[in-house]
């Protein structure tokens, strides 16, 4: 990821309405920031969260230790299981 003190040289543009624009320029003024740094700074942030969010997920303390249980000791394959696999399998014979 691009460092954040590198010069900005790419240009964003965006339409919105007069009502955004000036919540924007008031929120900007509210944190003593410039329209564009309060734009870049909160565009980034949220894009960071949202590259986050797709792998990420939590479980509690519980599904934690049975999702650990799984992993070490997995159960035998049943029989839609099995069933599956022999699907693969024949389409990957298939393919080559």
């Amino acid at each position: 990821m691009p460092s954040r003190r590198s010069p900005a040289t790419a240009r964003l543009d965006v339409r919105l309405t007069p009502a955004h624009k000036e919540l924007i320029e008031h929120a900007a003024a509210a944190r003593g920031v410039t329209v564009s740094a309060f734009v870049v700074g909160t565009l980034v942030a949220e894009a960071e969260a949202a590259m986050e969010r797709p792998g990420t997920f939590r479980l509690s303390a519980r599904d934690t230790q049975r999702l650990l249980q799984l992993l070490e000791n997995p159960p035998a394959p049943n029989a839609a299981m099995r069933r599956a696999m022999a699907r693969h399998a024949d389409s990957q014979r298939k393919r080559a």
